[in-house]
């Protein structure tokens, strides 16, 4: 059988089942690390959009 046959017929059993089994999976500690994605201040982006709006017309 192909692999992603199998895996289409078995992972909704496998997603449905998973309240019912017993599974003590390791989780991951929270990630408590800043976003390397700068903010932008809200004035600067509105500024820049207008800009967009009025080159536009």
């Amino acid at each position: 059988m192909h692999f992603a046959t199998l895996l289409v017929a078995i992972l909704p059993a496998v997603v449905l089942a998973r309240p019912y089994l017993p599974l003590n999976l390791p989780t991951l500690p929270p990630n408590t690390a800043a976003p390397d994605v700068p903010v932008i201040p809200r004035d600067a982006f509105e500024d820049a959009a207008l800009d967009l709006v009025e080159a536009s017309q």
